[in-house]
């Protein structure tokens, strides 16, 4: 038997082992009052046994990664292609757990074919709308909340951010997409997603005047996603206020992206050191006991980590950095961080 196959196999059984030994009360999920997700990548659904017992296991509201994003589900005009977001979503639906949708616009994960698209703007926004509505409808009565929109501030929250769709569309072009939506699944629950709250409070008060806009006007709006790709040196205050100030909308609140970085100035040679370690488990118990403390249990909509474990991780692919992100090492074991936020949320 080849070596890798051999070792790979030891982990798996070693895991599976590690779980038979442990009662439903030591599952993180089953300990909060929220729902517990997970981003998930469907090609690891299918080749990596422990990746899909993990998911399985741990989570009961999944989210699919990368493959709703536009470049992915609708890559060519006229073409869609469903294979490997169904296959998530079957996952999903077989196992029992929500399904939550990400993203239909986001500036960064636009499809070529619409950046690079000749047409009038009306027949953009048409474009936009066709997208929006036709995967929605796709997914009518499985899937059952959507991030709408994606980061549509700029970096630091002083404006729209200048991209393909408020360049072609206006800067209303978000409040636009929320009605389409509603339109095509009218029981859907409709997010606004953004990240940098925790360390920017004038994108944090840009967030939450968008979302008093939408519900003054009357545009369809039910939650507010806070994406928290976290640092371990973020103000602890800022993550509070941002939970305790966007919950004033009354809107649905969901920790859409968790992940703690001990890596935080990406240094290319960074080491997992114990006192990386001990400051990573307080962000991640912070943040667990300010959602339950700041956030209306009517409110809570649910923390999602972004993926499973530390070497599914988008900031080794994006930043090609050392970085330990999850609550499950390589080899999808449990760290320490995890039964301390367990013993925590047990104390409540």
């Amino acid at each position: 038997m080849n070596k890798l196959i051999r070792i790979s196999l030891l982990v798996f059984i070693f895991t599976l082992l590690t779980y038979a030994q442990k009662s439903e009360t030591d599952l993180l999920r089953n300990q909060v009052k929220f729902p517990l997700g997970a981003s998930v990548n469907a090609d690891m659904l299918l080749i990596n046994k422990l990746y899909h017992y993990v998911a399985n296991k741990e989570f009961n509201s999944i989210t699919a990664e990368n493959h709703m994003k536009m470049y992915r589900i609708h890559p060519e005009q006229n073409r869609y292609d469903f294979s490997k977001a169904d296959s998530i979503v079957d996952f999903a639906l077989k196992n029992g757990k929500r399904i939550h949708g990400h993203t239909l616009v986001w500036f960064d994960g636009t499809a070529e074919w619409l950046k690079n698209f000749k047409g009038t703007d009306m027949e953009f926004s048409n474009e936009v709308k066709k997208h929006i509505q036709t995967v929605m409808k796709h997914y009518k009565g499985k899937v059952t909340s959507w991030d709408v929109v994606n980061e549509y501030l700029s970096q630091n929250g002083d404006s729209v951010r200048d991209c393909i769709f408020s360049r072609r569309m206006g800067k209303e072009y978000m409040a636009q997409c929320f009605l389409w939506a509603h339109e095509a699944d009218p029981k859907a629950i409709l997010i606004y997603n953004e990240y940098g709250m925790e360390w920017s409070e004038k994108k944090l008060q840009a967030m939450k005047s968008i979302a008093f806009d939408f519900l003054k006007r009357k545009i369809p709006i039910h939650g507010l996603g806070v994406q928290f790709h976290v640092k371990t040196f973020d103000k602890e205050e800022q993550i509070v206020r941002t939970l305790t100030e966007l919950s004033k909308t009354g809107l649905k609140i969901h920790i859409s992206e968790l992940d703690v970085m001990v890596n935080g100035h990406n240094q290319p040679n960074a080491v997992y050191t114990d006192s990386l370690k001990q400051l990573q488990t307080e962000k991640f118990m912070l943040i667990f006991n300010a959602y339950r403390k700041q956030v209306p249990a009517k409110q809570q909509y649910g923390i999602t980590f972004w993926n499973i474990a530390d070497n599914d991780t988008w900031l080794r692919k994006v930043y090609k950095i050392n970085e330990w992100p999850l609550l499950f090492d390589d080899n999808y074991i449990r760290k320490p961080a995890y039964y301390k936020v367990l013993e925590k949320v047990k104390s409540y």
